[in-house]
């Protein structure tokens, strides 16, 4: 198990060199998590300022409530996230070969 949470580290590096390769990119799609998560607060922000509760519920309950459901779609993202590239890039332009090759399971590579 040990082994597979050091290769997936050590994927995860390269997959962050990866993206890192062109920095303009990188950094507008930061801005555009920040941008999109803010915009998402400043919203619920607005709709509080008019309306004080909801049946009960302060705006600090719901911006709790909002950050903890952003967790699973974290976990999702981060563990498989790649999973629909299986069937979509790997096996239908034959990619999918050099993967059987390798030592550690196919399903290691895809999350």
């Amino acid at each position: 198990m040990k082994k597979y949470q050091r290769m997936h580290l050590i994927f995860i590096r390269q997959y962050i060199k990866q993206i890192m390769e062109y920095k303009v990119d990188f950094v507008v799609g930061v801005l555009g998590v920040f941008l999109t998560q803010g915009l998402n607060l400043l919203f619920l922000n607005v709709l509080f300022q008019h309306i004080p509760s909801l049946e009960g519920w302060t705006f600090q309950e719901i911006a709790f409530i909002y950050g903890f459901s952003l967790i699973p779609k974290g976990l999702d993202h981060l563990f498989f996230d790649n999973l629909w590239a299986l069937g979509q890039r790997l096996v239908r332009k034959g990619e999918f070969d050099k993967y059987l090759t390798r030592v550690l399971s196919i399903l290691s590579f895809t999350s």
